[in-house]
């Protein structure tokens, strides 16, 4: 019986820290988006290429994703690597041209902006 009480805790304790381990992996997604929200420099990409990693953020597939950026202001372009999660409701195809918001402090790092997923069509990139 003692055995049982034992086991019981232990399962209790796990599922305990799984839940704290989750909650703290959502805050720190939550402030990485608020971050880039906050600070971010807009800009526009094309989306070269999109490959699935098998990896789920709850039902949010994350994405290795290919983009040629052009910066606000700038006419240069270039290739940078990114993962991002992106919801079932929305997924942006290759080919695409989406609003993403750059970090001022390593230009390497930018996410696509889902609040605002679609460029302007018009726009000459």
């Amino acid at each position: 019986m003692a055995f049982a009480k034992n086991l019981n805790l232990l399962e209790i304790a796990q599922a305990v820290f799984a839940i704290a381990l989750f909650i703290g992996f959502l805050r720190l997604i939550n402030r990485k988006l608020i971050y880039f929200r906050k600070h971010g420099i807009p800009g526009i990409a094309k989306i070269v290429k999109m490959s699935a990693t098998n990896i789920k953020h709850g039902e949010r597939p994350l994405m290795e994703i290919i983009l040629e950026v052009k910066e606000e202001g700038s006419d240069a372009l270039r290739q940078v690597e990114i993962r991002q999660a992106f919801s079932v409701s929305y997924m942006p195809n290759v080919g695409d041209l989406v609003n993403i918001l750059i970090d001022p402090k390593n230009k390497k790092k930018m996410i696509i902006d889902e609040r605002n997923p679609q460029a302007v069509k018009e726009s000459k990139f």
